[in-house]
């Protein structure tokens, strides 16, 4: 018998380290390993997706729930001051002066800088008599005095107790919150009442820019206990109701079914397409809101999310080419073991 030649030597020993196709047993395997490594991702990228979701949902509850807690100190600071300015106006007036009509006349014009701080000042003696209204600068007689105002005016005669008084009205402009301070005599009876007015919109309480927002995804409101919007990030909604807000109506009204008090502390609910946070105020009794657009907020974090799902899926199906290679190369023995 002929030896081999080294030409056919070198063909069968090509022959022996071609690739071998193998058999259906390791192309299982092979599928099996790529459905895993498909399957592992897509719950790894799940369980990302929801992870983030999550967190970026709290954080900007958390947020929201800090900006609303703030502003509405910040406000009660400014309910405070104009309080303490009222009160070193009425340090000032002794119980003779509410027999001397013009000498308080004059203490209040021109004794008095303090009395500036307000666009409005009455003083009412202690059987009701109204002595004073001095209305930005001018005396006007007690008949303008709305009904409201003399409620105020007439409980702080009877509670002997500061007040904080909404004065709402039907336009924007008209709507004023009135301070009382009752005023004692040496023995601690009351001797009447001192009351500044300013108006809701100014600078000394719900300034315009105060309620603008950040972003035009989100609203800030300031409203009183029934209701009624006193401040907002659309001029045009205030004197409004909270019932006619998206979102914050539902909140709201659950808040007064359960009668709760007007407290201090912020709470936020997450609503389907909402996140609304509120504090209280309790001294004048209002409270302060942001409602948030939970789909527009979100929207950069969906974005990030589809971009990184395109990238897992690229990182995926690289993966797989690699193992399937890999495998494949691996199962050769066999597969030439089976050709054999």
């Amino acid at each position: 018998m002929t030896p081999p030649t080294d030409a056919a030597a070198a063909v069968a020993d090509g022959a022996a380290h071609s690739w071998s196709w193998p058999g259906s047993l390791a192309l299982r395997l092979v599928v099996l390993a790529t459905l895993v490594v498909v399957l592992s991702g897509a719950v790894a990228g799940w369980l990302v997706a929801q992870a983030s979701g999550q967190d970026a949902v709290r954080r900007m509850v958390d947020q929201q729930n800090d900006e609303v807690e703030v502003f509405a100190r910040l406000l009660s600071s400014k309910i405070e001051q104009s309080q303490k300015v009222l009160r070193t106006v009425a340090s000032g007036i002794t119980p003779d002066m509410l027999d001397l009509p013009a000498t308080l006349e004059w203490l209040l014009q021109q004794g008095l800088p303090a009395v500036q701080f307000f666009d409005s000042m009455l003083v009412v003696r202690h059987d009701g008599e109204l002595r004073v209204n001095l209305d930005n600068g001018r005396f006007e007689k007690a008949a303008q005095l709305s009904p409201s105002a003399r409620d105020a005016l007439r409980r702080t005669l009877v509670d002997g107790k500061p007040m904080v008084v909404d004065l709402v009205a039907d336009r924007s402009s008209d709507a004023r919150i009135m301070f009382t301070m009752p005023l004692h005599r040496e023995d601690g009876s009351v001797l009447g009442v001192l009351a500044g007015v300013l108006r809701l919109q100014s600078q000394g309480v719900l300034p315009v820019s105060m309620a603008l927002p950040p972003r035009p995804d989100t609203r800030l409101l300031v409203f009183t206990r029934d209701g009624t919007i006193l401040s907002h990030s659309d001029p045009a909604r205030v004197m409004g109701r909270v019932g006619d807000e998206p979102g914050l109506a539902q909140v709201f009204s659950q808040w007064l079914a359960q009668d709760s008090p007007v407290m201090g502390p912020a709470a936020t609910q997450v609503l389907p397409g909402h996140v609304v946070s509120m504090a209280g105020m309790p001294l004048p009794q209002w409270m302060v809101a942001r409602v948030s657009d939970s789909q527009a907020v979100l929207a950069p974090l969906q974005g990030a999310q589809r971009q990184a799902w395109g990238q897992v899926a690229g990182a995926t199906v690289l993966l797989v080419a690699v193992l399937a290679v890999l495998l494949l190369w691996l199962l050769q023995p066999l597969a030439r073991l089976r050709d054999r």
